[in-house]
């Protein structure tokens, strides 16, 4: 994916080639257009996300490769995510979609010790041949480069409303009860 012609659309960073820890953030993001990468906390982490936190409900509106995550949009080349927790609401709508309660898209990066607590996150496309990507930790994980260990989901949420099941170190993450 080149990320040239992208836009980032993050709460708190846009773009991080940095370290983001120790911080939260809360409310509503949408984002418009095409080729987007939206997250609750940062749009494209080419860096370091630490112990962080958010719980924004995220939208995107019809557009095409759009990648909206419920802490990161897109992640790659990064040193990773560890020990996040994301809890918004994920709509991830149009062509070439990805959608992740956490990370919508994963290239090169890791995400481990997090937690997707979610309760609904759904996508759509309008082209049967560009599906979306949704899934209830992580939209897409580029294998073999994308590492996701010990991660988990809550057991409750609901992915283009059906309840699925994962493991720790799939793209749905170990079921997980969040009181």
């Amino acid at each position: 994916m080149n990320n040239e012609d992208y836009h980032y659309v993050g709460a708190i960073v846009g773009r991080n080639y940095g370290t983001v820890s120790i911080c939260c953030s809360s409310g509503t993001l949408t984002a418009e257009g095409v080729k987007i990468n939206a997250g609750g906390l940062v749009g494209q982490n080419n860096g370091k996300v630490i112990n962080c936190y958010s719980s924004c409900d995220l939208t995107s509106i019809e557009g095409y490769s759009v990648s909206v995550g419920g802490l990161v949009g897109f992640q790659d080349y990064s040193k990773g995510t560890e020990n996040c927790y994301a809890s918004g609401n994920i709509m991830a709508t149009g062509e070439g979609s990805y959608g992740g309660g956490l990370v919508a898209f994963n290239a090169r990066g890791s995400i481990i010790g997090s937690v997707a607590a979610n309760t609904i996150v759904e996508g759509t496309s309008s082209d049967i041949h560009h599906s979306p990507y949704i899934h209830r930790l992580v939209g897409y994980n580029d294998n073999p480069t994308g590492l996701i260990l010990n991660n988990y989901a809550f057991g409750g949420a609901l992915v283009n409303g059906v309840t699925v099941t994962g493991n720790i170190t799939n793209r749905e993450g170990k079921d997980k009860t969040i009181a």
